[in-house]
């Protein structure tokens, strides 16, 4: 249950940046809530809305990993019917090859996550993508292993460019069906 804290000092003009990297308990205990809170739209964690944007709504959440830049749960749709996610931003970084460093060292968190839910032991499974300069947005998605009635949530991982810096964020949500023609 430990944070270390970080201080990366860019040499570009002395960019001060500091980021949280969490330890595997506070992982474990944060996962759990927001899995287990998964099945009812995540209404136990869910706080007052905070935005909307036409058929989207942003909530505040109870939960999230401490150290965050932002972290929100967001409704697309009619309540009933719609589509829920818990997503945190994690990190921002004005340089791409930091940024890489961060990504993989979290897909490696990620990776080593082991949580009890309803009695069952839960892992991620997931396979590395390489980010590259040249394109905008990496995501890594992670199936939970041995979790009856979760097999289409998903956990992902993404690093993405935006003006001026590389955002690195996890969500939690159900998987959408891919539509065939």
């Amino acid at each position: 249950m430990r944070i270390a804290f970080f201080v990366i000092i860019c040499l570009n003009g002395l960019n001060i940046q500091t980021m949280a990297q969490t330890g595997s308990q506070i992982w474990t205990d944060e996962l759990t809530k927001v899995l287990t809170a998964f099945s009812d739209h995540f209404s136990v964690i869910r706080g007052q809305v905070v935005g909307e944007e036409g058929d989207m709504k942003v909530y505040e959440t109870a939960v999230q990993i401490k150290g965050t830049l932002r972290s929100s749960i967001r409704q697309y749709g009619a309540a009933e019917e719609g589509l829920f996610s818990w997503e945190n931003i994690l990190y921002d970084f004005e340089d791409f090859d930091t940024a890489v460093k961060q990504f993989k060292k979290l897909h490696d968190d990620i990776r080593r996550q082991q949580i009890q839910i309803n009695g069952n032991r839960v892992h991620f499974t997931g396979s590395y993508l390489q980010p590259s300069e040249w394109i905008n947005s990496t995501t890594i998605q992670y199936e939970l292993s041995n979790l009856p009635g979760y097999e289409e949530v998903v956990l992902d991982a993404t690093m993405q460019y935006l003006p001026g810096k590389w955002q690195i964020g996890i969500s939690i949500y159900k998987r959408i069906p891919a539509l065939v023609d």
